[in-house]
């Protein structure tokens, strides 16, 4: 329970904060996540990438807590992190999905692909421009 009492100070939240003298928790800012798995989504047919999964299994539906996280730890980790970007892996394909937020723009996820010939036909690998600290944007390339 320590954790997300921490995040509602960072945010703002006053009563929380009452219990967390340490000043850096006043300034929030919106992290970037990692993580191996993916957030949920059914499947990869929602990827419109060049290095996305091959026809074949693009609509296998995905299960959750193997292919990608449950929703329920998506919705907690995009509702309660407030992520500025989301870059994830494990499918071997790339792709790129908007999470909806309530009352925010939506959380950009990228699923990074393989870079391996053993797993891909196209191996790529991407590169993130950041301009935190001065914006929330940012540029994503595929290369």
């Amino acid at each position: 329970m320590m954790l997300p009492g921490q995040l509602k100070c960072a945010k703002g939240d006053k009563e929380a904060c009452k219990y967390w003298q340490n000043p850096v928790l006043q300034q929030f800012s919106r992290p970037v996540l990692l993580q191996h798995y993916p957030l949920y989504r059914d499947s990869d047919a929602v990827c419109d990438e060049p290095d996305e999964a091959p026809g074949d299994i693009k609509t296998t539906r995905f299960r959750e807590r193997w292919e990608c996280l449950s929703r329920d730890a998506t919705e907690m980790l995009v509702e309660e992190l407030s992520p500025r970007l989301v870059l994830s892996g494990h499918t071997h394909h790339g792709c790129h999905v908007e999470h909806p937020v309530p009352h925010s723009p939506p959380v950009h996820e990228y699923t990074i692909p393989s870079f391996s010939w053993r797993n891909k036909r196209n191996p790529t690998f991407s590169m993130v421009r950041t301009y935190f600290g001065i914006t929330d944007s940012f540029n994503f390339y595929l290369c």
